[in-house]
């Protein structure tokens, strides 16, 4: 049976103590958590899940923990893997399948990005499909990678029958709307960035795979439900409560995202340095505006 993959994804967080160490106890305790929203599964070293700061090894025991503290819900577990080289992420690509992850997220090699052209990104990202034992779906993050993935690699790379999707976090609705044109009816695309959700839904993304999932499972879902059933009002005045927070959570770094999910009772942790958590008193705003948008109670 092909994975149903319709809906909101939540990027978890991989929450760290404050000597760095991986916290697997804590990232297993959200899961959990998570297990009682709407949320149609979760993703794992995602961009929110620093994988860029995990070593191979730590990779392995994140997809593990989510993985497993998934089945108590039996929701499904995408597994954010990729290598600078082909083959480096060909071998993680069968690994995460290995540890039970029920598709890929695979973002481009990028230290070569002048290199990463049509031809290249084609190749790499077909080798890495060919190879997966579950569906894959591109990752699209330039303004993190300098990699753009056009239209039309999109649209050539859609027709490979395991490459499922595409989760655009470029922000940019004209994007994700060519997207949905070059990739056609079978092609899932889904919104990375909260600021292009209402329109990429407008448009005819299959869902989002978003930070704000994180910190507002509930009022995510939602705004998917209504905008499905045509109820654009009510999807715009959740959306804009969603909207305002994530703008400034955004602007001070995924240090405050982990402190709001403190906030929120969840167990968001530290960050890896270079990246830091704010201070108390820069976090006071950010109380505020979550009480304002009625997702912190009183």
């Amino acid at each position: 049976m092909a994975l149903e993959l319709d809906g909101i994804w939540a990027p978890l967080v991989t929450p760290f103590a404050e000597d760095e160490s991986l916290d697997l106890e804590a990232l297993a305790f959200n899961v959990q958590l998570y297990g009682q929203t709407p949320l149609r599964g979760y993703v794992a070293l995602g961009t929110t899940g620093e994988f860029v700061h995990l070593s191979d090894e730590e990779r392995g025991q994140v997809i593990e923990t989510v993985v497993r503290a998934a089945r108590a819900d039996d929701r499904p577990v995408i597994a954010g893997v990729g290598g600078h080289a082909t083959r480096v992420a060909i071998e993680q690509a069968r690994r995460a399948a290995d540890a039970g992850a029920a598709a890929l997220l695979v973002w481009p090699p990028f230290y070569y990005k002048a290199r990463m052209q049509a031809e290249a990104l084609i190749d790499y990202f077909t080798a890495v499909a060919d190879a997966s034992p579950v569906p894959v779906i591109l990752y699209h993050i330039p303004q993190n990678t300098g990699v753009n993935l056009s239209p039309a690699v999109v649209g050539e790379l859609a027709a490979h029958p395991n490459i499922a999707g595409i989760k655009d976090s470029s922000g940019q609705p004209a994007q994700t709307i060519a997207f949905l044109r070059e990739g056609g009816p079978r092609f899932r695309v889904f919104v990375g960035s909260t600021t292009a959700l209402l329109a990429g839904l407008a448009a005819g993304a299959a869902g989002g795979i978003l930070a704000a999932a994180n910190l507002a499972p509930y009022e995510c879902c939602e705004v998917y439900d209504h905008a499905r059933a045509g109820r654009w009002a009510e999807a715009a005045e959740i959306y804009r409560r969603v909207a305002a927070v994530d703008e400034m959570v955004a602007g001070m770094g995924l240090g405050a995202l982990k402190a709001v999910l403190d906030m929120l009772g969840y167990r968001g942790g530290h960050p890896r340095r270079p990246l830091v958590r704010p201070d108390e008193p820069r976090l006071d705003p950010l109380r505020l505006l979550l009480r304002e948008q009625r997702l912190l109670g009183c």
